[in-house]
């Protein structure tokens, strides 16, 4: 329940930040970059300070993006994005665990969840760009 309650509670924290951020000037530096310090540290700080899984919120954050994803994206892709979002969010929980569990250090485990979650936007983001052209 804990996990439920924080992984809402950090997309709605990501969601608002997110959206006034972009609504000021919507580049891709912002989504590569400071989009996944929001989200990532939304979602372990939610956990940590709801005493949630770490992980399990990580999965509630990507089953609201899938939901987010599948309402707003383009006709045909709605599905696979959703899919996509509930599995890369876990995959940077699952990270963002095993690295605080083997350094003892939630600000080591929080970085690394960034990192990859950067490293993945920046993928998406070029893939597209190079779908587009």
């Amino acid at each position: 329940m804990n996990s439920t309650l924080a992984g809402l509670v950090a997309a709605l924290i990501a969601l608002k930040i997110n959206n006034k951020m972009l609504s000021i000037k919507r580049e891709d530096a912002y989504i590569t970059y400071a989009a996944p310090i929001v989200e990532e540290t939304a979602k372990t700080f939610s956990a940590l300070l709801l005493k949630a899984s770490v992980f399990g919120t990580h999965v509630v954050f990507g089953l609201v993006e899938a939901l987010y994803d599948y309402t707003t994206s383009r006709k045909g892709i709605g599905v696979a994005a959703g899919l996509i979002s509930v599995v890369s969010h876990a995959l940077f929980g699952f990270i963002t665990v095993f690295v605080m569990t083997e350094s003892g250090s939630v600000f080591i485990g929080l970085v690394s969840g960034v990192v990859l979650h950067g490293l993945w936007n920046t993928t998406v983001i070029k893939l597209l760009e190079n779908k587009s052209s």
